[in-house]
């Protein structure tokens, strides 16, 4: 199979239990944004925030070492013993570690919903073990099933705990701890993962070396914890836990869209591992750098486009102010989405201790724009500096990438979406319908002029397919 075909098989493989449990989710925010209050909202976004903060810190990312060395061992069941025993050992020792320490940080400091916050982050640390050891071993079959039940017994159980229970925030918290554990266990079980881990197989060495890929990571994920999260808790600070609902509102939307994106970049990640040993590895990767960066910049200014149109159907009459909010982080969104496409190179040569200065300087960049402009143009600030701080980012990681391996993006696409994402915004703004669907029929005619040549491979797939 060629490296372009596995690569869309296995995106639409992890797409399958992906997209829909992710858009499923999406489109419950009609429901949530009519039966919680704003304050309600806020808070569980913002201890999911610190839950998002405190899992790099406590697991030092290794379940990203995890995945990494999996892809060179598949093959040798040995030493795939040694991987995973080591990994999983030390996840269960960081546990149970952070649950001490957490405890007695609790007889001093009072935490809203700290017993929910300790179990999440418990179980995040393993359901992002397993899901990468899936990965990991190539069962993209696995991984795609295990994010469909999580998000599917999510989804159920929010229904019954907030809608008819009225559970509120606990609810939420309830269900993110529950779906994440049948997640786990379904992984643990379909894989056979109690069978791969014995603690004669623990390996100090691998331990040592996966610690040494996956330690320049944390200040990485920190980072972009900052960049991405860092927003609420000021917003929090200067205009309250009610604006900070409405924050978490507007980013739903380019949530949605990153969703989409980490489909890709999942399978992405473990082609460009795979053959970045291939003589044209070069030209494989510019390729696929192109291609991913047409379709995710139409998929971008799609939304925007759609929003404009369906804003008051969705979203209550409460969060109203979000509506501002959204193309600017769709845009950052967007820049995120590219830097995560060329930053797999990192990944693919095990340069991770490249990433941490890049991620650093936004990070501070973020904060310092945030905090100087939210006196003054309030939620805006928010938005303003994410978008400042992936942008530095973009360039500053481009410029480095090319010392390791030459990609390029080609010139004239660059030019017309910057022009077409500034049409589309313009209209988006202006909020008259008729313009917005003409804006609509534009996007979607420009998008598959762009990308025309991904469709007609897709046809001409679908076609054999129906063929045979």
């Amino acid at each position: 199979m060629g490296r372009g075909k596995e690569l869309v098989k296995n995106t639409a493989i992890v797409a399958v239990g992906k997209v829909c449990t992710k858009f499923l989710s999406f489109f419950l925010l009609p429901f949530y944004t009519a039966v919680l209050s704003t304050e309600e909202y806020g808070i569980v976004d913002l201890l999911n925030t610190y839950i998002s903060l405190l899992l790099p810190i406590i697991a030092f990312q290794i379940e990203d070492a995890l995945f990494r060395f999996l892809v060179d061992v598949r093959q040798r069941e040995e030493e795939k013993r040694k991987v995973i025993s080591t990994v999983t050992l030390f996840a269960a020792f960081q546990s149970v570690l952070f649950i001490i320490i957490f405890t007695v940080i609790r007889q001093f400091v009072s935490i809203q919903y700290g017993n929910y916050l300790m179990m999440n982050v418990v179980v995040s640390i393993f359901s992002g073990a397993m899901l990468q050891l899936a990965r990991g071993v190539g069962d993209n079959y696995t991984y795609a099933f295990g994010s469909f039940l999580t998000a599917l017994v999510a989804i159920l159980m929010n229904i019954g705990l907030v809608l008819f229970l009225r559970m509120g925030a606990e609810g939420l918290l309830i269900t993110s701890f529950v779906s994440n554990l049948i997640g786990v266990s379904y992984i643990v079980i379909k894989d056979k993962v109690y069978r791969l881990v014995r603690i004669r197989w623990f390996d100090r060495g691998y331990l040592k070396e996966m610690l040494s890929y996956s330690l320049p990571l944390v200040p990485n994920y920190l980072s972009w914890w900052v960049v991405g999260a860092s927003d609420k808790s000021i917003v929090r600070y200067f205009l309250g836990i009610s604006q900070n609902g409405i924050l978490s509102v507007s980013q739903k939307f380019s949530t949605a869209y990153t969703s989409f994106y980490s489909i890709f970049n999942l399978t992405w990640t473990e082609s460009a591992a795979v053959h970045r040993g291939d003589e044209d590895r070069e030209s494989f990767y510019s390729q696929i750098i192109d291609m991913a960066f047409r379709v995710l910049s139409c998929v971008c200014m799609g939304i925007i486009a759609v929003v404009a149109l369906v804003f008051p159907y969705m979203i209550h009459e409460n969060y109203a102010e979000s509506y501002y909010q959204i193309p600017i982080y769709m845009i950052s969104s967007l820049l995120y989405s590219v830097i995560g496409i060329y930053s797999v190179v990192y990944v693919a040569y095990k340069k991770t201790d490249k990433i941490a200065k890049t991620s650093l300087i936004a990070a501070i960049i973020n904060v310092a724009v945030n905090v100087c402009l939210i006196r003054y143009i309030g939620l805006y600030a928010a938005s303003i500096s994410s978008a400042v701080a992936y942008g530095v980012m973009l360039v500053l990681r481009y410029f480095d990438i090319q010392k390791l391996v030459h990609v390029r993006m080609k010139r004239s696409v660059l030019i017309t979406v910057i022009l077409c994402m500034a049409i589309n915004i313009a209209t988006y703004y202006l909020r008259i319908t008729w313009l917005s669907v003409l804006n609509l029929v534009w996007i979607v005619f420009y998008s598959i002029l762009m990308n025309r040549k991904i469709l007609n491979e897709l046809l001409h797939a679908v076609k054999s397919k129906i063929g045979k």
